[in-house]
């Protein structure tokens, strides 16, 4: 089964094409290394891959429960924002919409609660994937 295809991906800055027809697949178990030159697109393709840039051409499919991450070779924070500031960033806002998917769960009259307990559930998910209330204590000890 494949996890993520990509199918006839083109890339093109200032009339140049960095990727041009690219199309492979990633299945369950396999490990990939990308190996090139610099300026080959292999960089542009992890940020394709992560949805931080659309191709010119192509598509590129992941399938339903596939998580992905990525880190950047250059990394900018925020001036005066710390390492595990820039860590709890994300689960910070998932926590503030949980909390704010709670405070309408119970809010909600007989009519609107069950599209509520499933926007509750779906942020709910998305917290307890990225480590839920074991998050902080983990990016703690990872950085200690």
């Amino acid at each position: 089964m494949a996890l993520v295809t990509f199918r006839n991906i083109r890339k093109e800055y200032a009339g140049r094409f960095v990727l041009d027809n690219v199309s492979f697949e990633v299945g369950a178990g396999q490990k990939i290394g990308l190996i090139g030159a610099n300026g080959s697109g292999k960089t542009t393709l992890l940020r394709i891959l992560n949805g931080l840039e659309k191709p010119t051409e192509g598509n590129v499919e992941i399938a339903g429960e596939v998580r992905i991450g990525y880190v950047p070779q250059y990394v900018t924070f925020p001036e005066g924002q710390t390492v595990i500031e820039s860590l709890l960033c994300e689960h910070k806002t998932l926590t503030e919409r949980l909390r704010e998917k709670e405070h309408a769960v119970a809010q909600a009259g007989a009519g609107d609660l069950h599209q509520v307990l499933h926007e509750y559930q779906l942020i709910r998910d998305a917290y307890d994937r990225g480590g839920g209330d074991h998050f902080e204590q983990r990016a703690l000890a990872m950085l200690d």
